[in-house]
């Protein structure tokens, strides 16, 4: 477990009491969207995108510089319309499913045939000549029943049947754009904006205003005017005829990016794409929330297509390829694109601003800055306190101070920013720090070396004490009241704390160890909650017993050691990946968690829930925020598509713009192979199948898109496809109706001719089978004699093979068995042999090398042992090997700890989070218990075996080899036998 695992526990305890509203972020504290960008090469086509487009069943349609390219989830593919390898400018979709399509050179339409195959419909033919009518196209979008082409000299309208021109532009305009914005269709040239109302160009009203200003962004506000976009101006509100400057930091924006394109986001949010830096999320209130360019994830500056697609994420065409973000996702990301470098340990709200605890030091989130050259960086950022510079494990917000535990020391942070050491927890490594719920004028400090208290005097805060016999290195506390507290340490497990009376430091407490492994322990709703594996363990927090029927033993937390509870009663904790249990009416729990596909780290460090529903998860990767969307609630993903049926590799039917389904596979199908997609792009689907009448329920969830059958027989299947979404929450099914001819013996016509036969061969037959028949039997019956004895034999020797057979496998799994005990373990002592002992070590040498954890190894020799085997002989030394080793295999140790022997009378003991002062400890408590056994050995009368001692430690660095820890403790040990043996020496730094 990670250093970083050992803070959690205390600063999940802050999550535990969320954080008040009034101290929560506002929406400037966004971060970055969950990004993925595809490559030419990931949808094999050209590098040059211009728009998208998405139809009734869920498939995206890319228009690309190599052609139309289809994309349902699962695959990609191209679609050559209107010629092969035609460049496509413009694609749109309208509610039944057709798609229009403009090249360079032609406009069409492709609908679906018969077959559900896509065919392409060149509509220029309506039109005289054979090139589109009024030159190039600009813009495609749905109208009325049909499509608008915006071209360079004019604008045309299908209905369905027929092409016909709705405007001229003379002389030809040079720009012009065309912007879709719920049934309305608005128009952009030199003149100024229009509408198109009943199949004619109208001006609308303020148009006249962007005459000559080319409008290149045109969405719906919340109140029902309407944002423009202009180039090289910046945005504008047009509400009433009247125009009106948008926000400073918009407009200004808009200007210097040169504003391209932009959508409308699901939940009043906007999406501007422009030319030069990217694009710009804005919140609700039009206020910027992030802009994200070539630097922080974009392939491209330059956007030029925004799109929405159904679930909500926004689609990017760029130059160079494609983008999808999930801009309505609950979650965002904080990492080094703002700043925040190595893992993130804690956190804590301080004065309105957020600050981050990590293994590279203190970060503090700010909001609304300036990049330093006089332009707006818009969305959060967090910038680093050059002061602290060491881990940081712990925060705590008091008044205007701000305490930080770190590695190096307990600081505190006042108004002015200055840091100051805490006097009594200067060089000590802090891990908690938590105020008392019984005295709100002490805080608890976990330090390495005990529990202590600090209290604030003089205006400074100090550490008061320690409390004597208190677990090292305290993780969590709970209070139960005024006299006891429940610790959790990473060295003893859960303790409980009886304090006397008077205070912590009035007297001696007593600690009694639990017996419970655990480090992190947590109260919620008046239980003592310690995770236990897969579940949670509910104790009362006064006795300690278990509590029956505690709704929170029962959520399946998978091995999660980490845990919050939101303002709202949910239940986060970091299993893999992490999840979240969503707390129903009556107290219950959702049976089966809702897991957070999109947080990027593995190992989460701290989860903080405050007020106003927003969930902070910190790790490895960085810090992610999450906000509650109710809109993005019970997301369930649409039914899927069935993209392609196989037998034993061959296609059956295939289209490349779009595969037919068969009806009727041929008799005895082998390896019937049917490949669906899930019209869906959300991360983490799974999928479930059922085919009937074969299976009644349906199959465990699947990640591969594609189920295989083999040995159908003939007649009539249904098979029910579906797919799980993030959550697993189950969309509709898709039910593909397939029937197996039967074989051509086995066709009606077959069996009639079969019954024709019979009759006519019975008659002529019947007399000569009489004859036959009684000759047969005499010879059969012979036969079976013959062949039943002959079996009897074979049975017989079968069941002695069978038998020597599973006496060999016994033989052979207690050969392994003894094996594996053998290459691990040492046979004379029943200890970890050497091999066993250096491969821990150097894993344990790995693990504190990554998370700057100590580790200790004790090297023991047992002295004048070669007197016993030369006075008494071999045996009686072997005797003696075995009395020690089955003395210290009965001595309780820490997970992790690991003791081997070394080789002949030498012995290795590895003590992981432990530092030299601990190893010392521990090697002195075995050099008494050894020289206790009063193991007899030549020379004075009453020897005793003894033991001498070597001990070194060290916080393992890169590039450092765990050969120098071994060296160390080997030359510690010699100068032990050097200097009168039965002794204890520590080695120096290493």
């Amino acid at each position: 477990m990670s250093v970083g695992h050992y803070v959690a526990a205390a600063t999940a305890l802050l999550a535990l009491a969320p954080m008040p509203a009034g101290a929560a972020a506002g929406g400037g504290e966004v971060g970055f969207p969950s990004i993925q960008v595809l490559t030419p090469e990931d949808i094999g086509a050209s590098t040059q995108n211009f728009g998208v487009a998405q139809d009734s069943s869920g498939v995206l349609y890319f228009a690309n510089l190599g052609g139309l390219i289809a994309y349902d989830g699962a695959g990609w593919r191209r679609i050559d319309a209107p010629t092969p390898d035609s460049a496509v400018v413009a694609v749109a979709a309208d509610r039944q499913g057709r798609l229009a399509v403009a090249s360079l050179d032609q406009i069409g339409v492709l609908t679906p045939d018969a077959s559900g195959a896509l065919r392409y419909r060149r509509l220029a033919d309506r039109f005289p000549g054979t090139a589109t009518p009024l030159g190039f196209t600009r813009a495609v979008a749905p109208w009325g029943r049909g499509f608008a082409f915006l071209e360079e000299q004019g604008l045309l309208l299908w209905d369905g049947v027929h092409l016909a021109v709705a405007a001229a532009f003379s002389p030809a305009a040079s720009r012009a754009h065309a912007f879709r914005i719920g049934e309305d269709l608005y128009v952009w040239i030199e003149e100024g904006l229009f509408q198109l109302v009943d199949g004619r160009l109208r001006p609308f009203p303020g148009g006249a205003l962007f005459r000559r200003r080319e409008v290149t962004v045109l969405l719906p506000r919340r109140d029902g005017a309407l944002l423009v976009g202009v180039r090289g101006e910046g945005l504008f509100t047009l509400a009433g005829g009247r125009e009106s400057a948008m926000a400073p930091a918009v407009a200004s924006w808009a200007k210097a990016a040169e504003i391209e394109t932009g959508c409308a986001l699901p939940d009043g949010r906007l999406v501007l794409g422009s030319r030069r830096a990217g694009i710009l999320l804005i919140g609700r209130e039009g206020a910027p929330e992030r802009g994200v360019d070539a630097s922080r994830g974009l392939p491209d500056n330059w956007v030029r297509s925004a799109f929405v697609d159904r679930e909500g994420a926004t689609w990017l065409a760029f130059d160079s390829g494609l983008a999808r973000l999930e801009t309505t996702s609950p979650l965002s990301t904080f990492d080094s694109r703002v700043g925040l470098e190595g893992t993130v340990n804690t956190i804590a709200r301080h004065r309105g601003e957020l600050w981050i605890g990590a293994s590279s030091g203190l970060y503090r989130l700010q909001t609304g800055h300036g990049d330093g050259d006089g332009h707006q960086e818009h969305g959060a950022r967090v910038v680093r306190h050059t002061t602290i510079d060491a881990v940081v494990f712990a925060l705590f917000s008091t008044g205007d101070s701000l305490l930080v535990g770190t590695r190096s020391g307990l600081f505190e942070i006042g108004a002015d920013l200055k840091v100051r050491p805490v006097a009594g927890g200067e060089s000590k490594i802090c891990y908690l720090i938590q105020r008392s719920e019984v005295d709100s004028a002490i805080l608890w400090v976990g330090l390495d070396e005990g529990l202590a208290v600090a209290r604030r005097t003089a205006g400074a805060w100090r550490i008061a004490g320690t409390l004597a016999g208190s677990p090292r290195a305290p993780r969590a506390i709970v209070e139960a009241g005024a006299r006891r507290l429940w610790i959790g340490s990473s060295f003893s497990g859960v303790v409980r704390a009886d304090l006397p009376a008077g205070g912590p430091l009035a007297g001696p407490a007593r600690f009694t160890a639990t017996g419970k492994p655990a480090d992190c322990i947590y109260r919620i709703g008046g239980q003592l909650v310690i995770p236990d594996g897969p579940r949670l363990l509910c104790l009362d927090p006064r006795t300690g017993q278990p509590l029956p029927g505690a709704a929170l033993a029962r959520v399946p937390v998978g091995g999660a050691n980490l845990l919050a509870l939101d303002a709202r009663g949910n239940l986060w904790f970091n299993s893999h990946p992490p999840a979240v249990a969503w707390r129903r009416a009556g107290g219950s729990f959702d049976a089966q968690p809702r897991p957070l596909v999109g947080v990027p780290s593995k190992d989460l460090q701290v989860i903080v829930a405050e007020g106003d529903g927003v969930v902070w998860l910190g790790g490895e990767h960085g810090l992610v925020r999450y906000e509650p969307r109710p809109e993005r609630s019970g997301f369930a993903p649409p039914p899927p598509l069935v993209r392609r049926v196989s037998l034993a590799g061959r296609d059956l039917v295939g289209d490349q713009a779009g595969p037919r389904v068969p009806q009727t596979l041929p008799p005895h199908p082998e390896r019937l192979r049917v490949e669906f997609a899930p019209a869906s792009y959300a991360a983490g689907l799974t999928y479930q199948v059922r085919l009937e009448p074969v299976e009644r329920g349906w199959t465990p969830p699947r990640a591969e898109p594609f189920v295989e059958f083999t040995n159908l027989g003939d007649g009539a299947y249904r098979l029910h496809l579906r797919t799980l979404g993030p959550g697993r929450e189950a969309g509709p099914d898709t039910v593909w109706a397939f029937r197996v001819a039967a074989a051509w013996y086995r066709t009606p016509w077959a069996w009639i001719a079969w019954v024709v036969l019979a009759v006519a061969l019975l008659g002529g037959l019947t007399e000569l089978r009489n004859r036959t028949l009684t000759r047969r039997a005499v010879r059969l019956q012979a036969e079976v004699d013959d062949k039943t004895r002959e079996l009897l034999g074979n049975v017989e020797r079968l069941r002695q093979a069978q038998a020597e057979v599973v006496d060999k496998n016994r033989q052979l799994e207690a050969a392994n068995a003894r094996l594996e005990v053998l290459s691990l373990h040492d046979e004379l002592t029943g200890l970890a042999n050497r091999r066993f002992f250096q491969q821990r070590l150097q894993e344990e040498w790995n693990r504190g090398q990554r998370q700057q954890t100590p580790l200790a190894l004790v090297l023991f020799d047992l002295d004048r042992f070669k007197s016993i085997n030369d006075t008494w002989g071999h045996v009686a030394g072997d005797r003696c090997l075995g009395e020690i080793g089955a003395h210290l295999r009965g001595q309780p140790r820490r997970p992790g700890d690991l003791l081997a022997r070394f080789g002949g009378e030498e012995f290795a003991l590895l003590l992981t989070n432990n530092d030299v002062s601990g190893a010392q400890a521990v090697a002195e408590q075995l050099r008494r218990e050894i020289e206790a056994l009063g193991l007899a050995r030549p020379g004075a009368a009453g020897a005793v075996v003894t033991a001498s001692f070597g001990v070194a430690a060290a916080t393992p660095r890169r590039g450092q080899d765990v050969a120098r820890l071994l060296e160390a403790a080997d030359a510690a040990l010699y100068r032990a036998k050097q200097a009168g043996r039965n002794r204890i020496e520590t080695a120096g730094a290493v």
